[in-house]
């Protein structure tokens, strides 16, 4: 396998104890901790700021607002982007470093889950998938929901046949695909597959609203007013395309670009842009945490998103949520949440070409009229996917009775 807020007023405050084998959560109030069973466990792979974890915290504030009763586990940290959050466990505290240590996360899952007794398992991400809807049906979990968050073909190969075994068999009770890109790239699987399959689009919290004014966001993040600031946000990998972007931005002047997110590519984007020397426009700002991205969006003039592929737009849907306007690559899923380039609602540009990113930097830093008009349409764009109404379509889908 590759290393791959507190609630409201009056909620109690859980933080995980991570000097306990078992990844206890310890509460203020032990008794109201056993008087509110967790009848709902949602698993994910990792902990850090990636679209199939967020959707997982969105949904959990809102069952928890509900009175709904649920845990988040992560199968272990990555980064720490939701460890202030309630009800959150990693069942370990860094990414697992060998066989002992995957050992070590399925023991705790197992035994979690079977003192748990959750009636309903909701996965995200394919390894959180396989794993945890298994470990969900030996420990006799009725509800056991997969949400696939990624295109079949780009899920490494162990965890893509043991998810087509899975969701044909029934380990799986009920298969959720996140976006209509997602749900036509499963139609091949076999009947029994298919027949568990529901589409429950993700939905996009706007993020927080940055409380100074533009000049203080700015400078923040050491920027001055008189530059055309374009964002991107995403994990550092090659199917993001970063590289393609730092080329096509490198020499335009007037120019910054800031790239928050961390992975596996940030060692080779650091030589790219230090091999750029004066010409580089571009800023890598590491993983900008999901309560700070109103501050990033509020210092921006843009957002671009020069994916090779995805799944779902939700970044570039969370920048809209902030009425930036959006450059997209034109690939089926950008098509999908911005409409088709003939709307209007985004500027789109062929990914796998540096002289149409460059062009569409540009546009974006050259035509005021553009981004403001593309900026009025961002808004409709991002009310049209609800958090409240993909956290109902998870419950529905996965059969969890309350």
């Amino acid at each position: 396998m590759a290393v791959p807020s507190d609630a409201g007023p009056g909620r109690q405050r859980m933080a995980l104890s991570r000097h306990k084998c078992d990844c206890r959560l310890v509460s203020a109030d032990p008794v109201r901790a056993l008087e509110m069973r967790t009848s709902l466990v949602q698993i994910v792979t990792q902990m850090e700021a990636g679209g199939a974890q967020r959707c997982a915290i969105e949904n959990a504030r809102v069952y928890l607002s509900d009175g709904l009763p649920v845990e988040t586990w992560f199968l272990y940290r990555k980064r720490g982007a939701f460890e202030d959050e309630a009800a959150v466990v990693c069942l370990m505290d860094h990414p697992p470093a060998g066989t002992l240590d995957y050992l070590r996360i399925f023991v705790r899952l197992w035994c979690r889950l079977c003192k748990t007794r959750p009636r309903t398992v909701i996965t995200y991400s394919h390894y959180a998938n396989v794993f945890g809807c298994l470990f969900a049906a030996l420990s006799g979990v009725p509800n056991r929901c997969a949400n696939q968050t990624g295109l079949p073909s780009r899920i490494p190969a162990m965890a893509r046949h043991l998810d087509l075994l899975f969701g044909t068999i029934g380990v799986y009770s009920a298969v959720i695909s996140n976006s209509v890109t997602t749900h036509a790239a499963l139609q091949d699987r076999p009947d029994g597959y298919v027949r568990r399959l529901q589409l429950v689009p993700n939905g996009v919290a706007r993020p927080p609203v940055f409380p100074g004014s533009r000049a203080e966001a700015r400078q923040s993040f050491n920027l001055t007013a008189d530059i055309c600031v374009i964002v991107t946000v995403g994990r550092l990998a090659d199917v993001k395309n970063h590289q393609r972007l730092i080329r096509a931005a490198a020499g335009l002047e007037g120019l910054v670009l800031l790239i928050a997110g961390d992975g596996e590519c940030r060692t080779g984007l650091e030589q790219m842009i230090s091999g750029l020397g004066k010409h580089s426009t571009t800023r890598l700002l590491g993983e900008v945490m999901p309560r700070d991205l109103g501050r990033l969006f509020a210092a921006a003039d843009a957002f671009i998103l020069p994916s090779l592929w995805e799944s779902f737009g939700l970044a570039p849907l969370e920048a809209a949520g902030a009425g930036l306007p959006i450059a997209v690559s034109d690939i089926p899923a950008m098509r999908e949440v911005a409409g088709e380039p003939e709307a209007g609602n985004a500027l789109f540009f062929n990914p796998e070409s540096e002289e149409d990113i460059r062009s569409a930097l540009t546009r974006l830093r050259d035509d005021r009229e553009l981004r403001a008009r593309l900026s009025r349409q961002s808004l409709t764009l991002a009310d049209a996917y609800s958090v409240g109404a993909m956290a109902e379509g998870f419950l529905r889908a996965s059969g969890h009775d309350g």
